[in-house]
């Protein structure tokens, strides 16, 4: 992969320059710009400073309601090259997209909100206990998720509906919403990632 890891970084950066018109180009380059962070590590620390400006403007820019998965994966992208590069390189980027953040609230029902808290953790791993002056930033919406309840219901027989579990006794089945559970443990999750980066 070290081989092509220039040209192929080269022409995602040119269709995320050049295709900004294209949402879903745009989206395609992004997980393919976090796919090459991920699989090349250190690697990417030359090609820094010729990709975060570009996902720093994506990020800054992408508040409108349709482009919520965009920011999403953007900032995905932006804290995997965070976690290649060296510390020092980046501490003043995830400063400016933390303060972008923070006046940006995000409800817990946003799509680009699990980005948003998979992308914190990382910056908890990159920072470790510095990472402490973020959490009134990222603790309103990790703990809004953490502290939901998972709501039950009643089914008729034969009942059904993506992302419940239902149990039957008799002609009544009762359902628990196993997508909201899924969505506490991964905010609890997150949680136990920030405490023990913080210490």
């Amino acid at each position: 992969v070290l081989k092509y890891f220039p040209r192929l970084l080269e022409a995602t950066r040119r269709l995320l320059v050049e295709r900004a018109e294209c949402v879903q180009a745009q989206e395609a380059a992004l997980v393919a710009v976090t796919s090459l962070a991920e699989v090349v590590g250190d690697a990417f620390r030359p090609y820094y400073g010729a990709l975060v400006p570009t996902l720093k403007n994506i990020i800054e820019r992408a508040k409108d309601e349709r482009f919520r998965l965009l920011r999403g994966k953007a900032l995905e992208a932006f804290t995997f090259i965070g976690l290649a590069a060296a510390k020092e390189q980046f501490l003043p980027d995830a400063n400016d997209v933390m303060r972008d953040m923070a006046a940006t609230p995000v409800s817990s029902d946003d799509p680009q909100a699990s980005y948003i808290e998979a992308a914190w953790a990382r910056l908890a791993e990159c920072f470790g206990p510095d990472f402490a002056k973020f959490l009134p930033v990222v603790m309103p919406l990790t703990l809004e998720r953490a502290k939901k309840q998972a709501e039950l219901r009643y089914f008729a027989p034969g009942e059904k509906q993506a992302g419940w579990d239902v149990n039957y006794a008799g002609s009544a089945g009762i359902g628990i919403h196993t997508a909201a559970l899924e969505d506490k443990a991964s905010a609890i999750h997150i949680l136990a990632c920030y405490a023990a980066q913080i210490g």
